[in-house]
């Protein structure tokens, strides 16, 4: 997930300026090619790490699989990923790029195709704060600071934790990790690091995953999101507390 590249780093001060050469180390970010029974449906700029998982979640997320039982094979050459689903004839988005920190094919969200968020399971607000806390360990060990970081939690479990360039790309490689143990995903609650946005929601409903939280904060379309579907969305988790903007109900 890291590189290193030749650079010049400039310090100044009152005294004096001066230049030195140096190996900077940075996050790799390349194309990934999704290949959906022969034709090419995006092409994503991500992490190149959990391939099969993140094409896994791409697929669950926008709709163009209900579930893994769909997907017959999944092949990683490089950063090509080449799938071969039960319907070869349905590719419900056109091919296009997503450039990194972005995701999803929607300009436009429709209210009445989104699922409702499932019942799910209750959490305690403990539980909330010991998971952000785990996704704040990955910021602080990032060599970086530049990788986004994403979780599944269960009441007492840590399901996965996936990094990325973009958070809805780690997003998407947590729900591909978690299906392909067969992990029932309307019992866990996932956490973000960032904002929530919308497209984060969207995600999370598309899976039946009832509850997103994070450190951050939300956007007003997640919102809104949050409340026709009654999905808990929780934002600037810390120590001392947290905001629940929308589905309290599940939160003990």
């Amino acid at each position: 997930m890291y590189t290193k590249r030749r650079c010049t780093k400039i310090n100044s001060d009152k005294s004096a300026a001066f230049e030195e050469e140096y190996e900077h180390e940075m996050v790799v970010e390349v194309p990934v090619s999704i290949f959906v029974n022969g034709r090419q449906a995006v092409t994503a700029m991500a992490s190149p790490d959990m391939l099969k998982e993140y094409a896994t979640g791409f697929l669950l997320t926008e709709s163009v699989v209900s579930n893994p039982d769909e997907i017959e094979s999944i092949q990683v050459e490089g950063t090509k990923v080449s799938i071969i689903t039960q319907n070869p004839r349905k590719i419900l988005f056109s091919k296009k790029t997503i450039l990194s920190g972005c995701g999803g094919t929607a300009s436009v969200i429709d209210y009445s195709t989104l699922p409702s968020a499932p019942h799910g399971e209750f959490f305690s607000a403990e539980r909330i704060q010991e998971a952000v806390s785990v996704l704040r360990i990955c910021i602080e060990n990032d060599k970086t600071g530049e990788i986004h970081f994403a979780g599944l939690f269960t009441a007492t479990d840590t399901v996965v934790i996936a990094g990325d360039i973009g958070r809805d790309n780690a997003l998407d490689k947590t729900i591909g990790a978690a299906v392909l143990k067969n992990i029932s995903l309307t019992g866990c609650f996932a956490a973000v690091s960032g904002r929530i946005s919308s497209e984060i929601v969207r995600k999370c409903l598309y899976t039946q995953i009832p509850v997103v939280v994070s450190f951050g904060d939300t956007t007003s379309l997640a919102y809104d999101l949050g409340l026709e579907t009654e999905m808990t969305i929780i934002g600037h988790v810390n120590p001392q507390g947290m905001i629940v903007y929308t589905g309290n109900h599940r939160i003990k």
